[in-house]
């Protein structure tokens, strides 16, 4: 489960930089601005989706040596 939810957020991310900017070779233009979505500093897209996933992938490695008991 650990290895799914990891999975996932990293596609989520790859694929959020991935497929905001289009058409895709906006990301290297300069001149004219090609618009918030093709960088991904300023992106709201990019910016509150690896808000919220890294959120989620903190809180399940932070959740992990919850059940461990010491004898």
């Amino acid at each position: 489960m650990g290895y799914g939810i990891l999975l996932f957020t990293y596609l989520g991310v790859a694929l959020t930089i991935l497929c905001s900017c289009q058409p895709f070779h906006h990301f290297w233009q300069i001149s004219p601005d090609p618009g918030k979505l093709c960088q991904a500093t300023i992106s709201p897209a990019y910016v509150l989706v690896t808000l919220i996933l890294n959120i989620i992938t903190d809180l399940y490695l932070l959740s992990i040596p919850l059940p461990v008991r010491l004898p």
